[in-house]
């Protein structure tokens, strides 16, 4: 009974190891994908004194794309460099200083967002588990190249009737990379799955450092890419 029990035990473990590249193999790995970031206590106020009104942040979609070399290490383990470009930040919903039921001009905000463009070295050591199953974990570095907050901003009138009367809307945007670290340390942890040649990965940053420099927020990041391996060594 005990040979059968653990027959299919062994069976997942030969198919596991089998699924991984062979034991010195480099592997170079293009990728592209989607961030889902936030920028937590990055809190941002319109407006002066009654009429101020506060927006939080809200994670907001971004590119991300890049590539990794990967080399296997045992048959359950790898070690992967990469450079990556990730397009991070915030989103926040429209607000104005309007006050309910009174007359008078007012200033509304639209299509707010953070947008701070990265480039991050991904360190990361991945356990395979199961066949092209891999679980990840290690150190990323990031280089802020550039950060924008860019809104439309709209005057407008309420009437004693209720009405509104809007003005042109004007784009603004902001120059706020002075105002963050252009270091970014973080623990990317993940996982990922192999079929053929197309890796599927996800992963989530946890950050170490402080995004900006006055205040206590901090980059959150979830990224989800797909990349095909090449194997250049073997």
């Amino acid at each position: 009974m005990k040979r059968f029990f653990f027959l299919p035990l062994f069976s997942v473990f030969v198919l596991a190891v089998s699924a991984q590249s062979k034991v010195g193999t480099l592997s170079f790995i293009p990728k592209v994908g989607v961030n889902l970031s936030n920028v937590s206590g990055s809190d941002i106020m319109f407006g002066v004194q009654q009429n101020a009104v506060n927006a939080s942040p809200k994670y907001k979609a971004g590119f991300a794309g890049g590539a990794e070399f990967e080399y296997q290490l045992q048959p359950q383990y790898s070690l992967s460099l990469g450079v990556l470009y990730s397009l991070q930040g915030c989103r926040y919903k429209d607000i104005s200083d309007a006050i309910a039921g009174k007359a008078g001009q007012y200033t509304g905000y639209s299509n707010m967002a953070m947008n701070l463009h990265y480039v991050q070295i991904p360190l990361l050591f991945s356990g395979y588990v199961g066949p092209g199953l891999a679980i990840k974990a290690g150190l990323q570095a990031g280089f802020l190249l550039e950060g924008k907050m860019k809104y439309d901003e709209i005057k407008f009138i309420v009437n004693r009737d209720g009405g509104t009367v809007y003005d042109t809307p004007s784009p603004v945007s902001i120059d706020i990379k002075p105002t963050f670290h252009t270091f970014d340390m973080a623990i990317p942890l993940g996982i990922s799955y192999e079929y053929g040649h197309v890796v599927m990965d996800a992963r989530y940053n946890f950050p170490l450092t402080k995004a900006e420099k006055e205040i206590g927020s901090k980059n959150k990041c979830f990224t989800f890419s797909v990349g095909y391996k090449f194997e250049i060594l073997r």
